[in-house]
Order: structure tokens, then sequence, then C-alpha cells
């Protein structure tokens, strides 16, 4: 590629630091990010200058994934299972000291999911460091095609239904599965909360958080962006 003259290699992989089976069947947040990482350094030769990662509140997170799972033919998780998710140790911070740990040289930079998720040209341009061109930048705004979205409450009822739980389940405002209560979400809220503090507060070096990414942040790195909306006010309607 060099030889080509391209200056710049893109490398997307959501399962470089495990896969969704890795953290449900552990019930730990990646369990072995760093180890899985550390296999990979030598194929970028130290050419690895700069690495995004998506970060997502946990109790979507936890939430999209027990979903997927139960979709795919696996029981609903009970109480028990639950909390041992609320209360496992690792945390989104743990993972990104283990990417600094294992690309010491890459700039890491931190996008909140709930921020990024549905714009593809504000990603793009965290990872080419805000080098696109205005009109390319334009065409990819009008692109809201949010692939792999999480299954409707409807999908979901029927297949739990098929196995016999006919039972209504709760559901948010915004039309998702609240498997966790509220406690337990008001504790993966707080941990989330957590860690988006020590990112605004610098990240003892290791990472840039970017909350809003427009052009200004983009070149400067701006770490004041405000805390992220209350989105996750909610009414528990049952579906059935």
């Amino acid at each position: 590629m060099e030889r080509r003259g391209l200056s710049r290699l893109l490398v997307s992989e959501q399962n470089l630091l495990g896969t969704a089976a890795n953290c449900l069947k552990s019930e730990r947040l990646y369990p072995w990010a760093f180890e899985r990482l550390d296999r990979v350094v030598p194929g970028f030769h130290e050419r690895c200058d700069r690495i995004i990662l998506s970060i997502r509140a946990y109790d979507r997170f936890w939430a999209s994934l027990l979903t997927q799972q139960v979709l795919n033919g696996f029981p609903a998780p009970d109480r028990a299972a639950l909390d041992r998710l609320v209360t496992q140790p690792r945390r989104w911070r743990r993972i990104i000291e283990e990417i600094s740990a294992a690309f010491p040289r890459a700039q890491v930079i931190i996008c909140p999911s709930e921020r990024f998720a549905p714009r593809p040209e504000q990603q793009l341009a965290v990872m080419t460091g805000g080098s696109l061109s205005p009109g390319f930048a334009s065409r990819m705004a009008g692109v809201r095609s949010w692939e792999a979205r999480g299954a409707t409450p409807e999908d979901i009822c029927e297949v739990m239904a098929d196995c016999g739980h006919l039972a209504p389940i709760p559901i948010s405002s915004d039309e998702r599965w609240l498997l966790f209560d509220r406690d337990q979400r008001e504790a993966l809220i707080a941990q989330y909360a957590e860690d988006l503090a020590w990112l605004r507060a610098g990240a003892n070096g290791h990472a840039t958080l970017i909350e809003r990414a427009d052009a200004d942040e983009l070149r400067n790195m701006d770490m004041t962006g405000g805390p992220f909306p209350d989105d996750r006010q909610e009414n528990t309607p049952g579906l059935g």
C-alpha cells in the first residue's frame, strides 16, 4: 500500500477486543482484551498511530448482547445473572488502559456510541483526523442508515412466546427491552458516569474523549464538552 502511494489504512473490526460470546460466557467486559490485542500488534509493525474505540452505557451494552442471545435461542437471564453483570469488575476504563498498554505509541480516541452511532461522517472524520473533503462529508451526512440495530420488543416477544414465555416484558419509552430493573440500571449508569468523568479529566494520559465531533473539537481535541443529555428517562409499559 505504501508503494502504491496510499497514506492511511483504516482497519475496522468489532471483534478485535473479543466477542459478545466471550463477554456473556465469562460475565466480564472483554475479559481478554489485552491478550487479543497483543497478538495483533506485530501485524502493524508499529505503524498504528490512531485507535478509535466506541464505548456505550453499560445498561444498553449488556442489554444489547443479552437481547441478541435470546434471539439466538438462549433463555432470558434471571435476576442473579443480571446482578453478576452489574457487579462484574471490568470497566471501559480498564479496557482503555489495556489498549494503551498494547499500543503505547498510538493515540487512543474514545467516541461514545450515544453520540456517534447514527453519524458515520463524524466517525470517519475522527478516524481520519478531520481530513474529509467538504463534499464527501456532506454526502455522508445524508446517510442515516443505522446497521445492525437491536431487535424490537415485538421481535423479542415473538421469540420468547415460541419458547413458552408469555408474560409481558417491560419496555422503555424508546422501545427497548428493560432487562435490568431500576436499581440495576442506576448502578450501571453510575459506573458509566465514572468512566466519562475519568475520560473528561484526561484519562491519566491514556486516551482523549471526543463528545461533539464538530470541526473545532477535531482541531483542538477539546475536553470540555458538556454531559450527555439524559436520554434514559423511561416509563415501563408491558408488551406481551
